[in-house]
């Protein structure tokens, strides 16, 4: 089974322009929520909020560059790989292989990304994604 794609392709193709853009519409909320509520009586609770609204997208945000950096590496590992089988026997070829296999990446793997972001798609990417 062979991939057209490299998986951080594949990740920036399905999740982390979706999930920036989540992280900063967030983000984006709770600073408003802080701001329209500050002279009101849930000003405190609303400021303790948006505070932990913010610390969450930070996480992701840095999740998000954490993935980003470990498929790269992935990237640059399998394509070295890829030039090191030139030269190897049958077996090394298999052990190299089954290398792959462990390390390749599953578009189940995209589901459990967007769990990690807690992301939902819209009923109209599930349209477009034929789900």
């Amino acid at each position: 089974m062979s991939h057209s794609t490299s998986p951080s392709h594949d990740y920036e193709e399905g999740v982390s322009r979706r999930a920036g853009a989540l992280s900063q519409h967030v983000r984006k909320l709770a600073l408003e929520l802080r701001e329209n509520t500050r002279t009101t009586p849930f000003a405190a609770e609303a400021l303790i909020l948006s505070n932990e609204v913010c610390s969450l997208c930070d996480y992701v945000d840095h999740l998000h560059d954490s993935v980003e950096v470990l498929l790269a590496e992935s990237d640059a590992a399998s394509h070295s790989q890829a030039v090191l089988v030139a030269g190897q026997t049958p077996e090394e070829r298999k052990a190299v292989e089954i290398q792959k296999e462990i390390h390749r990446f599953d578009p189940s793997a995209k589901d459990i990304i967007k769990a990690l972001f807690m992301w939902r798609d819209s009923p109209e990417q599930r349209l477009r994604d034929g789900k």
